[in-house]
C-alpha cells in the first residue's frame, strides 16, 4: 500500500489537479497535472510533479516519476457549436494539434462535463476524427495524447457542442 499527499504547491500558490487508477493486479497509478504530489510506499518517498506521473505496485516502493504525454489543444469544432440535420445525425469532424510524444490519441464523447456518461470513447492515431452517430442533445468532447507505454496524458481542454434536429421544413 501506498499514500500520496496532494496539496498546493508551496512556490506558485496552485492548486494540484491529479489523477489516480489502480489496475485489477492492485498497481495504482498517480498523474499529476498541475501541482505536485509526494508518494511514499516501502520506506520510499518520491515526488510527482506536474505533467509527470509514477506507479505503485503491490509491496514496492514508488517509481520514479516519468514525463506524461503534451497535452493537446482542440481546433474544431468550436466550444457552443450547433449541427442540425433532418433525417440521419451530422458527420461533425473532431480536430486537435499533433502532440509529439503520441503514437495515438484518446477521444472521448460525454453527455456530461464530468465524461461519466459516456457516448464514445476510442484510441485514434491521426489528430483528426469523423464522427455521425450523435443523436439530439447537448455533449462535450476533449482528447488525450497517448504515448508508447500506453499512457494517457492530460485532457485536452473540454468543449461543448450541440446537436439538434430541424423540425421545419426548409
Amino acid at each position: 500500500t501506498a499514500t500520496a499527499e496532494v496539496g498546493t504547491d508551496m512556490q506558485t500558490g496552485e492548486k494540484s489537479q491529479f489523477e489516480v487508477s489502480v489496475n485489477a493486479d492492485q498497481t495504482s497509478k498517480i498523474k499529476v497535472f498541475s501541482g505536485s504530489a509526494r508518494v511514499h510506499a516501502q520506506c520510499k518517498e518520491v515526488e510527482v510533479k506536474a505533467h509527470q506521473m509514477t506507479e505503485v505496485r503491490v509491496d514496492q516502493p514508488p517509481r520514479d516519476p516519468v514525463p506524461l504525454p503534451s497535452a493537446v489543444s482542440l481546433q474544431g469544432p468550436l466550444g457552443g457549436a450547433s449541427f442540425y440535420y433532418a433525417n440521419f445525425p451530422p458527420q461533425i469532424h473532431f480536430s486537435w494539434t499533433p502532440s509529439l510524444s503520441a503514437v495515438k490519441y484518446h477521444l472521448e464523447i460525454a453527455k456530461d462535463f464530468q465524461f461519466r456518461s459516456m457516448v464514445f470513447e476510442e484510441h485514434v492515431s491521426s489528430n483528426t476524427f469523423l464522427y455521425g452517430n450523435l443523436k439530439l442533445g447537448q455533449y462535450y468532447w476533449r482528447v488525450r495524447a497517448v504515448d508508447r507505454q500506453g499512457e494517457d496524458g492530460e485532457p485536452s481542454e473540454t468543449r461543448q457542442i450541440e446537436v439538434a434536429q430541424y423540425t421545419k421544413p426548409p
